[in-house]
């Protein structure tokens, strides 16, 4: 059986399970109005959380395999990037903006419009060709300050 057909079967039994069990606790308790299988359309997520400098991006760029975000020891970037691949890229990264993921209907990101245009011009997309990210999506995020003296 191929890494294709077990992902898709995994996800398969994943959104049966939803369906299943998730989506009548949540309508019960008024989490969601619609079924939530429905609402998932796209590749797992994985949102990477941490303090400045503490090794975030580098961490992804080393899963990748080449140096997709910037790495340093002061703050270096103030958006939240998703990062996932296309292997039908004829480069090795391609780079876009928000606004192309939260009006895309491929996406599950619309639902971010409510943030307005000052989280949009802080949210971008990037594809590369990897392996690693065919079937996953990394957010990588902007780092946060450890303590209000550092926010002085």
């Amino acid at each position: 059986m191929s890494e294709q057909t077990l992902i898709h079967d995994l996800r398969k039994e994943l959104l049966a399970l939803i369906e299943k069990k998730l989506t009548p606790i949540s309508q019960k308790y008024d989490y969601s109005e619609v079924n939530l299988e429905t609402q998932i359309k796209w590749r797992p997520l994985v949102l990477v959380l941490g303090n400045y400098s503490s090794g975030k991006s580098t961490l992804i760029n080393e899963l990748v395999g080449f140096d997709i975000q910037s790495t340093g020891q002061a703050p270096t970037d103030d958006s939240f990037t998703v990062i996932t691949s296309d292997p039908n890229l004829t480069q090795e990264l391609s780079e876009r903006d928000g606004r192309f993921l939260i009006s895309n209907e491929d996406f599950p990101f619309k639902a971010l419009r409510r943030h307005g245009e000052k989280f949009i011009s802080h949210f971008r997309f990037k594809e590369v060709k990897s392996p690693e990210l065919q079937n996953l999506a990394i957010i990588d995020t902007p780092g946060m300050l450890d303590s209000v003296s550092e926010r002085d």
